[in-house]
């Protein structure tokens, strides 16, 4: 849970915020994203790879910036977030006027 990663990479610095990955029904898929405030504070994370973490022995992975997307498409949020798990449909993210049917 939220609580006990918080608990644990909180040993190596300020943690800004978690995102923890959830499946369609809502259940954690076994991995999350934490931020930190500093550099130094992510890279120290990387020395808690092998802890355990409520009964599983955890892998810590730096991140690197999203590359900026050409022009044109889904840019998504902007922040470097992660994506999937979504599903639905894609109605309405066109950016145009909404399309009309013509019925015959």
């Amino acid at each position: 849970n939220e609580y006990t990663v918080k608990n644990l990479f909180s040993e190596v610095g300020n943690v800004v915020s978690i995102r923890i990955a959830k499946n369609e029904e809502g259940r954690a898929k076994g991995f999350c994203h934490v931020d930190f405030d500093t550099k130094e504070a992510a890279e120290k994370a990387v020395s808690l790879a092998g802890r355990d973490l409520d009964g599983r022995e955890i892998r810590v992975d730096m991140s690197e910036p999203r590359k900026p997307r050409g022009e044109g498409g889904f840019r998504g949020r902007g922040d470097g977030g992660f994506r999937g798990g979504r599903g639905g449909g894609r109605g309405g993210r066109g950016g145009g006027p909404p399309r009309q049917s013509h019925a015959p």
